[in-house]
């Protein structure tokens, strides 16, 4: 229960920064980095990948704590393998419109997603909970197909007619809008099952109780 309540944290906080990078960085892209234009449809792929990065890091420690280092090492040449075989086979194929540095960034998706499958199934399979790993990693396609559902709804129906900074601000409020409605029903059920809102109001005073502290030791003491 404590791994999945952490992990469901990670994944709705990396959720909600994906999500306002997602809508954010196009634009800044277009008005200071116009060179790189070309490049933000990659980019919107590799923003989800970042989801998964964070799933990764939780079961990782895990194998680490309970000495299964050769689990990690096993995972990084087998999964690196196969996505390198998998570039080497796909790369340069016109498929389905995707740009060859498109497929890189599906690819690295689709790697960061089964090493989060096989580290997560060697952490509930040394806890003995097999049907809850099962459950767990439902819970988790779903909310993820939720998101990028209705992520590629807010951006493919809120196109921007007009070509000023001025319109793109406006329609970019408007996505945020939408985009934090949308991820109202996943913070909601996170905050019941996992405490999120609890979890980072925690955090956030913590800090401040340690910059307090801080404040109050002398530089001859450090």
């Amino acid at each position: 229960s404590y791994l999945i309540s952490i992990q469901d944290v990670l994944m709705l906080i990396m959720m909600i920064m994906a999500g306002i990078a997602f809508f954010v960085f196009p634009i800044l892209i277009k008005y200071f980095l116009p060179k790189f234009i070309f490049g933000i449809q990659s980019m919107k792929i590799l923003v989800f990948c970042t989801i998964f990065s964070a799933l990764v890091y939780l079961p990782q420690q895990y194998c680490i704590v309970m000495n299964k280092r050769w689990y990690l090492v096993f995972a990084y040449a087998a999964f690196s393998l196969l996505y390198y075989l998998a570039l080497n086979f796909l790369v340069n194929k016109n498929i389905f419109g995707f740009t060859s540095i498109d497929i890189v960034a599906l690819a690295r998706v689709a790697l960061n997603f089964l090493f989060f499958l096989f580290l997560t199934f060697v952490a509930f399979r040394y806890l003995k909970n097999l049907g809850k790993f099962i459950r767990y990693v439902s819970r988790v396609a779903l909310f993820i197909t939720y998101y990028v559902v209705f992520m590629l709804f807010i951006d493919a129906k809120c196109i921007n007619p007009a070509f000023s900074l001025l319109s793109e601000l406006k329609i970019l409020a408007f996505k945020l809008i939408l985009f934090f409605i949308f991820m109202s029903p996943l913070i909601m059920v996170a905050n019941k099952e996992a405490g999120l809102l609890k979890a980072v109001k925690d955090a956030y005073f913590k800090k401040e109780e340690a910059a307090k502290i801080d404040e109050y030791i002398p530089p001859d003491a450090l």
